[in-house]
């Protein structure tokens, strides 16, 4: 059994979203994310890989394994696994839950980024292994995330300026570049 570690910022997050909202939307967010997760750890025991730790972060969690992955394509499973398990749900839910059902694909769509911390990252940078020495990969990696997040944060201050949105996704992006390139520096 893994060990679990829930990062206080994690609850405090989902406390300060989830308590003022009546729309029933942050709980649909945490269900389809919690629903990403488990297609991850799902696929990780399929490939016979098993985690030693989960940590609860505010914009994700982290799953740690005891032995390296057997192969890219192993870790292109297992990535791809959370987003077919959100796309899954959304066509299940959508006649019946279609907030739900948004949500589900808006986690998958937003994984899929190739950003070097997301699952689209982690299929990438598989794929870039494949096909090249591992220090082109990691530039190549870290280029893709860099694009792909500046064009998030541009979206998010979009969406902040002139539409009803809330600023979760400004603060996503600030996350990921912190998490991305600040702990690479």
């Amino acid at each position: 059994m893994p060990e679990i570690n829930i990062k206080f910022s994690a609850v405090l997050f989902a406390a300060l979203f989830l308590l003022p909202d009546a729309s029933g939307l942050t709980l649909s967010v945490l269900i389809a994310a919690a629903a990403h997760e488990a297609g991850h750890l799902a696929a990780m025991y399929i490939r016979g890989v098993y985690p030693t730790s989960i940590t609860v972060y505010p914009f994700g969690v982290d799953i740690i394994t005891g032995d390296s992955l057997s192969s890219y394509r192993t870790d292109i499973f297992i990535a791809a696994a959370g987003c077919a398990v959100n796309l899954l749900l959304a066509v299940i839910f959508a006649p019946f839950i279609p907030v739900f059902a948004m949500c589900c694909v808006s986690l998958a769509v937003l994984n899929l980024l190739p950003i070097k911390s997301l699952d689209g990252g982690r299929i990438l940078e598989s794929v870039l292994l494949m096909c090249m020495e591992e220090e082109r990969a990691d530039a190549a990696l870290y280029t893709a995330s860099f694009i792909f997040i500046v064009l998030l944060w541009v979206a998010s201050i979009y969406l902040l300026l002139f539409a009803p949105f809330n600023p979760t996704l400004f603060f996503f992006c600030i996350y990921l570049f912190a998490w991305i390139f600040l702990k690479k520096a």
